[in-house]
């Protein structure tokens, strides 16, 4: 008998607060009440970040103890700072999550293999208003959107790239409920 996995989000009305939230449940429990920017740029788990909207998880190593919700980090070859989740420690194995909006794109380069900041692009897809990429990099695939690209600057499939995230707009969560495919543990 196949297993059903049941994932759940309702609509809820915060009175205390008198904002709209959101309720995100998995397999009956709850996982997050929050307003939707929260939810969305700072959610409390893996689990939630992939349910609502679409994300990427690299692996990212700690560099020092977090302080003040903030962690210096290394992914993608490059040293920075981020905000991470309360409960996150020097000892905690944890994965960056970027939102496709917040993946920068810079210059074409020339580069027989992806290495630190150098993707090459697997897909592209046109929206139209803008451009969705599939981005191989030693550390996974990243998606990235680029919004009202001219025509010249579109990457075409094995095109190598400079990668890059949007300052402040990663987000570091504990691997707890990560599995191995890229996607949350349900």
């Amino acid at each position: 008998m196949p297993a059903f996995r049941a994932r759940c989000a309702w609509s809820a009305f915060c009175f205390a607060e008198a904002t709209q939230c959101i309720v995100v449940m998995n397999r009956g429990r709850i996982e997050q009440v929050d307003v939707p920017d929260t939810v969305y740029r700072r959610p409390e788990s893996v689990f939630v970040a992939d349910f609502i909207g679409r994300a990427t998880f690299l692996d990212a190593t700690l560099l020092a103890e977090p302080a003040d919700g903030r962690a210096r980090v290394v992914a993608l070859g490059r040293e920075f700072e981020t905000d991470c989740q309360d409960g996150v420690t020097i000892d905690t194995e944890v994965l960056l999550m970027i939102r496709p909006e917040s993946v920068r794109l810079s210059e074409r380069v020339e580069a027989e293999e992806v290495h630190g900041d150098i993707g090459r692009v697997l897909n592209a897809i046109f929206h139209g208003d803008s451009v969705e990429y599939e981005i191989e990099t030693d550390t996974g695939t990243i998606v990235a959107q680029v919004s009202d690209p001219s025509v010249e600057d579109i990457l075409k499939p094995m095109d190598c790239v400079r990668v890059s995230l949007a300052q402040d707009r990663g987000w570091l969560l504990p691997k707890t409920d990560y599995e191995d495919d890229g996607t949350a543990a349900h």
